[in-house]
């Protein structure tokens, strides 16, 4: 800053800057006169890093609430359902679907290749060569 004369420092009327405590002091020290302005990138990203501590916080308490409610259903082994066959396919898979809660896997990549294949199948209108089906579904979806 020596390079740069008091006189014309004097006439900076405003410095912006991030949040940084070093950044402050240089700017009080070199210009007496510049007003400082944190740039609102710094801000919202203050803001956001806040927000996102919140949300984690409030996801690891709805997490254990989640927990709490899944061991008390494991040890229940039941829940209000209507009394038909989507009750008894529940009751029967249970501890299967409780287990999801663990490690939250899915099967949604097969189910939406199964899909596609379906969609494929569909498309064939009665083709019946099934080696020829195979190679094009290969030459589709295969890497």
């Amino acid at each position: 800053m020596d390079k740069i004369s008091l006189q014309k420092r004097n006439m900076v009327k405003e410095v912006s800057m991030d949040m940084a405590c070093n950044i402050g002091l240089a700017v009080q020290n070199s210009f007496p006169n510049g007003t400082m302005v944190i740039d609102r990138f710094h801000v919202v990203r203050l803001v956001m890093d806040t927000m996102q501590h919140i949300r984690v916080i409030f996801r690891w308490k709805a997490i254990a609430q989640e927990n709490t409610a899944i061991k008390k259903a494991k040890e229940k082994k039941r829940m209000v359902l209507s009394r038909n066959t989507s009750k008894r396919r529940y009751e029967y898979h249970l501890d299967n679907i409780l287990n999801f809660f663990d490690n939250r896997s899915t099967n949604a990549n097969a189910e939406s290749f199964n899909s596609k294949i379906k969609g494929f199948t569909a498309n064939l209108r009665g083709d019946t060569d099934v080696k020829f089906f195979l190679f094009r579904l290969e030459k589709l979806f295969g890497h």
